[in-house]
């Protein structure tokens, strides 16, 4: 398409995602924010990029730039903290707002289990203090067999609604003003955001949102009976739900494709692809890696029935992402001759400095509660280094970053800055 531009920008998050789309006509670019990364990525880097963008595009001093529109996949600190940041900052500024959010898609939480999300915080409050709602909270205390997982999800509970309620006083339209939550339903058709650009949602699906609407009552009721708090938290949420919140969506202009998938995982986005009438396959010209490339979200099936050109992979090594045995999937599901990329948020050395960390942090945990640790951490076996050493045509693939933000831009029309 003459003249239209569809861009991916990939900037640094830690151990969370953060991600700017270009797009429309050049002379008329619109501008989309995707996550904003864990507390410290706003002001190291996207207030930086969003300046950058505003003296790219001309915008006079005393306008703002609008963000067209604002998307956070789901509740989860390292999605939303930054987010927060930026319409905190926003709201500091008037009426000298250097952007202006037009649109916010967001599932918060509390739409999500239809019920008043701070119901459940005065429980969890009351089972385990306010140190299980701020992040706070020491493993530890999950002792009584509350996955960890449940527990980081709840401590997300007012962040959602914080960042819904910032983006509503500074005017921007909770999913596009229709209100609800942005599910995928059966046969569901792509819609029109504007300038050419449509979105195909596939997650998070109608009926796992009804399932956990049931759990989440279900837990409340169980307070009433139970002596432990705790056994009934264990009960309410666990892994397989913990990311289910997660806007899973295929972004499309101009033929040109982009699969955002947050955290979700690969079987939901499999199963949600078969019922919006996507079929059991789908090739995107960019997929953004499912949970900071965490193997516990994909399998070689995924990896077989969805392929892309680039896959961006966000995640600084923290809680060991990404990982090594998602990129030896992705290399086994591939044929060898095929061509795509691969993109990094930080460099190869840098990810593996913190794999280690955390690889070392779990076999204490592990030792620290009588339990065999596990095999040392080995360089040759673990670290990613060595496994592009061991597979140099996934090397070649291996984008180097670039020096000045954002770290990665894929184009996948015109290029915004020629």
């Amino acid at each position: 398409m003459a003249n239209k531009i569809f861009s991916l920008e990939v900037l640094p998050a830690k151990e969370g995602d953060c991600l700017v789309l270009r797009y429309g006509s050049k002379s008329k670019q619109k501008i989309a924010v995707i996550d904003g990364g864990p507390k410290g990525v706003y002001k190291a880097h996207l207030e930086d990029r969003l300046v950058q963008l505003r003296t790219e595009l001309g915008v006079s001093e005393q306008d703002p730039m609008e963000l067209d529109w604002i998307m956070v996949s789901h509740v989860d600190s390292d999605h939303t903290a930054g987010l927060i940041d930026l319409t905190e900052d926003i709201k500091s500024r008037r009426p000298n707002r250097f952007v202006k959010p037009a649109r916010l898609w967001h599932n918060t939480f509390d739409d999500l289990i239809g019920n008043d999300a701070r119901e459940l915080e005065k429980v969890v409050t009351k089972s385990l203090g306010t140190a299980s709602l701020t992040g706070d909270i020491s493993f530890d205390s999950a002792s009584e067999g509350v996955a960890v997982d449940a527990l980081m999800v709840l401590a997300n509970v007012g962040k959602g609604i914080t960042l819904r309620d910032n983006a509503e006083t500074l005017g921007a339209l909770l999913n596009d003003g229709k209100g609800g939550l942005v599910v995928a339903r059966a046969d569901g058709k792509a819609f029109e955001v504007g300038d050419g650009l449509s979105f195909t949602v596939i997650g998070p699906m109608l009926d796992e949102v009804e399932n956990l609407q049931r759990k989440h009552n279900e837990f409340l009721e169980s307070q009433k009976r139970m002596a432990s708090p705790l056994e009934a938290l264990a009960g309410f949420l666990d892994p397989s739900v913990t990311n289910l919140s997660s806007l899973v969506l295929v972004a499309e202009l101009g033929g040109k494709t982009i699969l955002f998938t947050g955290d979700a995982r690969g079987d939901k986005i499999l199963e949600g692809m078969q019922l919006v009438g996507l079929g059991d396959r789908l090739h995107v010209d960019v997929l953004k890696g499912l949970h900071h490339g965490s193997d516990n979200n994909v399998t070689q099936e995924f990896f077989e029935r969805v392929t892309a050109d680039h896959y961006v992979f966000s995640g600084n090594g923290k809680h060991g992402n990404p990982e090594r045995e998602t990129l030896d999937l992705l290399r086994t599901a591939r044929w060898p001759d095929e061509n795509y990329k691969i993109y990094f948020t930080y460099e190869v050395d840098d990810i593996d400095r913190l794999r280690k960390d955390d690889w070392n942090d779990k076999r204490r945990m592990k030792e620290a509660k009588g339990k065999p640790p596990g095999p040392a951490w080995s360089v040759a076996k673990h670290s990613l280094a060595a496994f592009f050493d061991e597979h140099p045509d996934m090397a070649q693939r291996l984008v180097p970053l670039q020096a000045d933000l954002p770290r990665h831009r894929i184009d996948l029309l015109e290029s915004p800055a020629d």
